[in-house]
């Protein structure tokens, strides 16, 4: 079984690959090697407020003010709710120090009807009022309470995309939780399969290798059919292929291969950036971006006994970046038949 404790849209004519950073900022690597899913930080940085108590945030979240603003200036009233949500989820990063278990309970049953009445009125939420969801969301998650499953997977069937992609991210990271598998594996193989939304697959496959394990046709099955079926968006299929092979599947062998080239991502998949609004241009991806690319997927084959792809992996022994080469070794050390390699 993998290990689950370590976490993309258009083709162009020519076959080349663009990255929409702007559009999707969770990228593979960011998963894989990061360690866990984590939530996008939309707001910036914002002096945390550690003289406020959990409840005292929660009391400010739970406040409708500004959920439906668009794309007006922010009041003090309104930065001050988001600014809320925004703590209260890192707050419960130290739950054990900052709740009793009572405590934690009463946040869990008032953070879901919270979720509930946004996800009742998602349509109506301006662009404050989701990314407040999204912070809820995370909240929710990062409680580690069986009770809080059911509100997160309600909002798996949100009109809001970004919503629906919060809560994939807030299951991924809730993977050793009771209670999770059972709940979620159905809907997020939907979601990554079928949603309409290229950063939702993207996310949705990925999560799969957290919440799946290698028994799980279902997962598995969908995982094949996005690397070989006719999904057009790369970064989908790229982190099914990094899915798969954390399940133990070689299905994504084809796209392993080109993922282990350096050439690959540096002269075939440019990214497009941002320079102004509205106002794009394509450039080749940085040597540090292509390192994470690598190792992202490195750390897939190593999952594998598959001896081509692990051909390609000692033949990166010779990149020359340094911690591209530490992570084949890293890997090659811990594969019995590479030994001390």
């Amino acid at each position: 079984m993998p290990d689950k404790s370590q976490p993309s849209p258009d083709l162009p004519p020519a076959g080349s690959v663009v990255i929409k950073l702007v559009a999707v900022p969770l990228l593979i690597v960011t998963l894989i090697v990061g360690g866990a899913i984590t939530v996008v930080i939309l707001f910036g940085r914002i002096s945390a407020e550690q003289d406020r108590s959990v409840s005292d945030l929660l009391a400010a979240v739970e406040s409708p003010h500004g959920e439906k603003l668009l794309d007006v200036a922010l009041m003090p009233r309104d930065k001050e709710i988001w600014q809320a949500a925004r703590e209260l989820a890192m707050r419960l990063d130290k739950k054990e120090v900052e709740v009793t278990p009572a405590e934690l309970s009463d946040v869990v049953q008032r953070l879901s009807a919270l979720s509930d009445r946004m996800l009742a009125s998602a349509r109506d939420l301006g662009k404050t009022g989701v990314q407040k969801f999204e912070f809820v969301l995370a909240a929710l998650a990062r409680t580690d309470r069986p009770e809080a499953i059911a509100a997160i997977v309600r909002c798996l069937d949100c009109s809001l995309w970004e919503v629906r992609r919060s809560a994939v991210q807030a299951l991924a990271s809730m993977h050793q939780v009771e209670g999770v598998r059972d709940a979620a594996l159905g809907p997020i193989c939907r979601l990554a399969g079928e949603d309409p939304e290229p950063v939702v697959r993207t996310v949705s496959a990925y999560a799969l290798s957290f919440v799946a394990d290698p028994s799980d046709a279902a997962a598995i099955d969908v995982l094949t059919g996005i690397c070989t079926g006719d999904e057009s968006d790369r970064e989908v299929i790229w982190n099914a292929a990094l899915s798969l092979a954390r399940l133990g599947s070689p299905a994504g062998r084809s796209e392993l291969r080109d993922m282990l080239d350096r050439t690959y991502w540096s002269e075939k998949v440019p990214m497009r950036v941002e320079q102004s609004p509205g106002q794009f241009v394509e450039a080749p991806m940085s040597a540090s971006r292509v390192d994470e690319h690598l190792i992202a997927a490195i750390d897939a084959v190593s999952h594998l006994e598959d001896e081509e792809l692990w051909s390609l992996v000692r033949g990166l022994e010779r990149d020359p970046s340094l911690s591209v080469v530490h992570k084949v070794r890293e890997v090659l050390e811990k594969r019995p038949s590479d030994g001390g390699a």
